[in-house]
């Protein structure tokens, strides 16, 4: 898809609402687009110090709508965002296409700054607001209930969103050119292993992004620690690169395993 390209353009040819239901039409319609469609770059990004025009080069990209397939801190990540802040874009819906997931089977979200949490979180306990406040930005995934910030098709069956902040130069400076949030999910076919470095992403993948980059020197530390606080007892959903330890010292208790 071209940069360019008018950010009212989606499926079927018009705009879709967040929550509006996909035609069957439609979607064989954008599956048989995400097959045949090639990237539209292949670049190199420095993964310490990203220039301005990578970061604007995918900032255009994801504001048109599109799908893009970037470098982070934990894997290589497929990244899209909402346009204007609640229209879903042709991105979401390659990225639910791509990942073989209903629309109750919600993705990840990357926010710009710790206080994105009280924006797109409610019902909030002490221990998440001290986790994005001590440990963000940082390999560390918060499942928190979602607020009315965030789309009800994008929430899952109990309304409840993963929300973490990247410290990845270039996803933050994404995240700044945007001013918005990332929908994402690790560059993985469905229920294949996620790669661990640029070199063992499928093709299938690539060709589903509007714009790849690989990143230089590789920055990306694995997978995420998940952290459930939408109960009364904060659990620890998956082990990840962050140090459960870490989260626990800046809440000052143990943390019980799922």
């Amino acid at each position: 898809m071209d940069a360019g390209r008018n950010a009212h353009s989606f499926i079927g040819g018009r705009e879709r609402r967040a929550g509006e239901r996909t035609s069957s039409a439609e979607s064989a319609a954008h599956t048989e687009r995400t097959a045949t469609r090639v990237p539209r770059q292949t670049r190199v990004c420095n993964s310490i110090h990203p220039s301005a025009y990578d970061i604007d080069d995918v900032a255009a990209v994801l504001r048109s709508g599109g799908l893009v397939l970037i470098p982070s801190d934990t894997t290589y990540i497929l990244a899209t965002m909402l346009l204007n802040n609640k229209q879903l874009s042709e991105g979401v819906a390659a990225l639910f296409s791509l990942k073989k997931r209903k629309r109750h089977q919600a993705f990840p979200w990357i926010v710009k700054a710790p206080s994105d949490l009280e924006v797109f979180g409610c019902e909030l306990s002490w221990d998440a607001r001290q986790i994005a406040r001590h440990i963000w930005p940082a390999p560390v995934t918060l499942v928190v209930r979602a607020s009315s910030a965030v789309p009800k098709v994008l929430t899952r069956p109990d309304q409840t969103i993963a929300l973490r902040m990247s410290s990845h130069p270039f996803v933050a400076g994404i995240l700044q050119a945007c001013d918005s949030s990332l929908i994402v999910s690790s560059a993985n076919q469905h229920l294949r292993t996620i790669p661990e470095n640029f070199s063992q992403i499928n093709p299938t993948i690539m060709q589903s992004a509007d714009i790849v980059y690989e990143g230089i020197p590789d920055a990306c530390q694995g997978i995420s620690t998940i952290i459930d606080c939408t109960e009364g007892e904060t659990r620890v959903v998956r082990h990840g690169c962050t140090p459960v330890a870490r989260i626990e010292k800046a809440i000052g208790h143990r943390i019980a395993s799922s």
